[in-house]
């Protein structure tokens, strides 16, 4: 078995990475983290998390931490999860619903939770519809249209549940 290293020790001799760049550290006064920084910029900013450029965001950066010529990348993958985090909380109310789009049609088995009927109970199903169908049809005239149109649609609703 091999050894455990030892924790880096501080000039004041306490463990840790306080001061440093490390992933839980802004390097700068207060210690807070890369988020920690971001989601404040975006709090004063919050017109900086839609647009795709990160110029103005990297531009500030630089202002708050003089002395780097580039935003490191641990800064940088930082930026993007809390951009990404917080367009998705963004959509919030009507998830997955677009305005002015209608809701999806319900079919007749999206209705039903049981199970699927037997073969032979949907075959008697299509014959009587179309006995209906006919009669529709043939007695009715163009007084009847409309509800032979809807034995169709119902009729081609039972061919699909059969398959």
């Amino acid at each position: 078995m091999g050894r455990k290293k030892s924790k880096p020790v501080n000039g004041d001799g306490a463990e840790g990475n306080a001061g440093t760049n490390g992933p839980n550290t802004s390097g700068g006064p207060g210690g807070e983290t890369m988020q920690g920084y971001f989601r404040q910029l975006f709090r004063e900013h919050p017109e900086w998390v839609k647009p795709r450029s990160n110029e103005r965001i990297y531009q500030r950066w630089h202002q708050d931490h003089p002395g780097h010529t580039e935003v490191p990348k641990q800064w940088q993958n930082a930026l993007t999860n809390v951009k990404s985090h917080l367009r998705r909380k963004g959509k919030g109310k009507g998830k997955g619903r677009r305005v002015g789009r209608p809701p999806a049609a319900v079919t007749p088995r999206a209705r039903s939770a049981g199970p699927k009927p037997p073969a032979r109970t949907l075959l008697e199903l299509e014959e009587k519809i179309d006995d209906c169908l006919l009669v529709a049809r043939t007695a009715g005239g163009d007084a009847l249209e409309h509800i032979a149109d809807q034995l169709r649609r119902v009729r081609n609703a039972v061919i699909k549940m059969s398959e």
